[in-house]
């Protein structure tokens, strides 16, 4: 991506710089002291060359060893253990297109980085900031660039203006900014997105046939709706995004075709005229030609999705998973189409993770069936089978058509109503439902514990402890966060032994820490999000790129929904500063060194930890590798690992801390 992206910049540059006797930004970094990780990371995964090489002069806000210290204990494995989006996100967000000094920039002054995020200078009272991260060192030159010394991660920043800012305040685009006003699409453009607009400028709006602007204008609710859909589609498609012939499905269902005669792109052979204006939410390019749709009064699923303003979030996930041809081909299909307001109805993080995540698609699916089913040709009762192999029945529900799912052959509850039947189609029949048709497992967290082979012993607690009735109400809202056996029976000597000989208070206390009284997403459990268990016990998540933990233990398998929460399997038992008379300890606490490593890590835990440790070898999935008893001070081998990320578990009598490190070789 980083080197891609580098090579697309190199035309922005004609003046090509004689190459001096300075060293270039890679041996600037190699030779820091300060900068043994990044130099790591960039040696690592092969940017090396892009530093030394780079068509374009670059500068360069490099982050110091302290920075990656500010990092959550987790993250620089995340960082690791997915290097191909991580470490290109985390170079690229430091490293700017172009060569700029204190002495040639201003305050307030916006520059573009290579992954096309905008940072901000500060110039205040001589401090020198970028998206207010303060320049320790400025202006070491190099040969093919600048670089300056950061003691902090750079964040991103918005630049100010959503699609519709930048639409409605340029002066080549008056026009078109009225007619999405008139429209209603100039809220739906200040919305998130992302969205990618082709923006055709006055002239080109000018140059219509002004007969074909009365016929649009005749149709606003359809051929004009649909000719500025074609315009708008979901996603950030930028220019070095795109590739030569790729096909583009637009907003109104029909798609434009990209294409490159060098450094010119072109939709539909019509060029781009300003390509890659960035906004907040998405990416502008101006035209100067109308985009102009096929207007033949096609009318299939596809098409009256695309129409519909209550059903764009649905089109958007139709769009993203590749099933507008499904939806536009001959059908008969059937589409029992969720409002906007359904899936805004949902659990906070849902709709990302049941329309976007890794089984979206075979979800869209749980929406369509096979054949013209008319709602008059359902009788109470009848039974449908949707394309995912789901089985519904419809039932009248007093004046009302409603969709249940089948369980067992008993009814469990309804799952949504027809609100709007029998909308016609080329290809089938539409159905307007109230409710996304998620796939919500039909019992209780209780339920699932009783029917996973893999957690007899968390169930026996449950009972044992009486916490059944508060897992098993179809009234509660809850996360539940279930160790499986072999979780705990790879717990800590010291913690089994002290949960043997505590009362049943002390155990609910420690099973208490597993249950939330809301429920959580993976999609909400992002890098140092905190909340509070039933038992206000802290719990923080933690990311190994993508692999979730909640404290100490692992998520291996997420977003079990029930009908009364949601459930996630974890591969340890959640350990907080208070569990069993355990103290965990921050990461500061403590030192391992030399870090990263080669064959042999010191330790020093004195006045953190004492007496007789135990002393766990882990990779970055968590897997045990070895197991040491040792003093407080000593050193372990780590000649025989390979290059990687591994954590160092630590504990004695009373404390447990835990060390990520770097293996090199």
């Amino acid at each position: 991506m980083v080197r891609k992206l580098l090579s697309l910049c190199a035309a922005l540059f004609i003046l090509i710089q004689t190459v001096t006797a300075q060293s270039n930004l890679y041996d600037l970094i190699k030779a820091s002291p300060e900068h043994r990780i990044l130099s790591l990371l960039i040696d690592l995964y092969g940017y090396d060359d892009d530093l030394i090489n780079s068509p374009v002069p670059l500068t360069i806000y490099a982050p110091t060893d302290a920075a990656f210290t500010t990092l959550g204990p987790y993250k620089l494995i995340s960082i690791l253990s997915n290097p191909e989006e991580e470490i290109g996100a985390l170079l690229g967000r430091h490293v700017v297109i172009g060569k700029f000094t204190a002495a040639n920039i201003m305050d307030g002054q916006q520059m573009l980085t290579i992954t096309s995020e905008l940072l901000t200078v500060g110039l205040t009272n001589g401090v020198y900031t970028v998206n207010g991260v303060e320049v320790i060192t400025a202006d070491i030159p190099a040969s093919n660039g600048v670089l300056n010394i950061v003691h902090e991660f750079i964040n991103p920043t918005a630049t100010g203006n959503t699609i519709a800012d930048i639409i409605t305040t340029s002066p080549d685009h008056q026009a078109i900014a009225s007619i999405l006003s008139t429209s209603g699409l100039e809220d739906d453009l200040r919305g998130e997105g992302p969205f990618t607009v082709f923006a055709p400028t006055d002239a080109a709006i000018n140059a219509l046939d002004p007969l074909f602007v009365q016929e649009l204008l005749a149709d606003q609710a359809g051929k004009l709706r649909s000719l500025l859909l074609y315009h708008i589609t979901f996603g950030n498609f930028t220019s070095s995004s795109l590739t030569n012939n790729q096909e583009i499905l637009m907003s109104n269902g029909q798609r434009v075709t990209i294409t490159f005669d060098g450094d010119i792109m072109m939709v539909n052979n019509i060029p781009v005229t300003v390509k890659d204006i960035i906004a907040d939410n998405g990416v502008v390019h101006s035209i100067d030609t109308v985009l102009i749709p096929e207007l033949d009064e096609s009318n299939t699923i596809l098409d009256i999705v695309a129409r519909s303003p209550q059903h764009t979030i649905l089109f958007a996930s139709i769009a993203l998973n590749g099933l507008d041809e499904s939806l536009r081909s001959e059908g008969p299909i059937t589409l029992f189409a969720p409002t906007n307001a359904a899936f805004e109805a949902m659990p906070q993080g849902l709709i990302e993770d049941i329309l976007l995540g890794g089984n979206s698609a075979k979800v869209l699916l749980r929406h369509i069936t096979n054949g013209k089913v008319y709602s008059d040709s359902l009788e109470d009762f009848s039974s449908i089978v949707m394309l995912d192999g789901s089985e519904f029945i419809i039932y009248r529900n007093q004046d009302k058509l409603s969709i249940a799912e089948i369980i067992g052959g008993d009814l469990v509850y309804p799952l949504a109503n027809i609100t709007v039947k029998d909308i016609e189609a080329d290809n089938g029949i539409v159905h307007v439902i109230d409710a996304v048709i998620s796939p919500i497992q039909n019992y209780t967290l209780y339920q699932s514990l009783v029917q996973s082979s893999n957690h007899r012993i968390l169930q026996g607690l449950v009972n044992l402890l009486g916490m059944k009735e508060d897992l098993d109400s179809p009234d509660a809202s809850l996360t539940l966060f279930a160790p499986t056996d072999d979780a705990f029976s790879k717990l800590p000597q010291e913690v089994i032994d002290t949960i043997l000989n505590s009362d049943l208070d002390q155990v609910a206390t420690i099973l208490g820490y597993h249950v939330v009284p809301t429920p959580l997403s993976l999609s909400e459990l992002t890098e140092g999000f905190s909340f509070k268990s039933i038992t206000n016990a802290d719990l923080r998540v933690y990311k190994f790129g993508n692999v979730t933990y909640i404290n100490n233990a692992k998520i291996i398998q997420g977003d079990i929904l029930t009908n009364n929460g949601i459930l996630h399997v974890l591969d340890d038992v959640i350990l907080t500063p208070d569990v069993v008379g355990l103290k965990v300890l921050s990461q500061r606490d403590g030192k391992i060194f030399p870090n990263p490593v080669s064959d042999q890590l010191n330790y020093d835990f004195t006045g953190y930890l004492s007496g007789d440790l135990t002393l766990e070898l882990l990779d970055a999935t968590g897997k045990r590798i070895g197991t040491y008893k040792q003093a407080p001070q000593g050193y372990i081998s780590t000649a025989g690992l390979e290059t990687g990320v591994y954590q160092l578990r630590v504990t004695d009598q009373s404390s447990l801390l835990t060390k990520p490190f770097i293996v090199v070789r």
